[in-house]
């Protein structure tokens, strides 16, 4: 073992960031991070992107064949309010649009239909 590796492992705590240590000693015309993209994911033929995932996986879909199915969502899917819907809009973001006031209707004229960010839709009995 060179005396450098050695007096670095005296010093340096057993955990340490390999990072941080690589960049430590990077020259200025070195890349020193270079970023491994995984290998696409291919279902039935079809590479799996958009759909508003990072990453993805293959399913079996209607008549056995494997389809694209997100393992893990794009950051914003939830909102918070239970009033919306969260959908994807274009394969690459998402959209919040709100619960209209005849998907709140039960149908019951002695209730009037509400929503609350919090608790989503209620309902509240008019009639004696």
């Amino acid at each position: 073992m060179n005396r450098f590796a050695f007096l670095l492992a005296l010093l340096l705590p057993a955990c340490v960031n390999q990072e941080t240590v690589d960049y430590a000693f990077c020259d200025a015309d070195e890349a020193c991070f270079s970023v491994v993209e995984p290998d696409p994911v291919v279902c039935n033929g079809v590479t799996c992107s958009g759909l508003c995932g990072v990453a993805w996986g293959c399913q079996k879909g209607p008549g056995g064949t494997d389809v694209c199915v997100v393992t893990e969502e794009m950051p914003g899917k939830d909102d918070g309010d239970l009033c919306t819907y969260d959908l994807c809009k274009g394969n690459d973001h998402w959209i919040h649009v709100p619960i209209t006031a005849a998907e709140m209707d039960d149908g019951n004229e002695c209730t009037i239909d509400e929503c609350k960010p919090a608790s989503g839709v209620y309902h509240v009995n008019t009639c004696g």
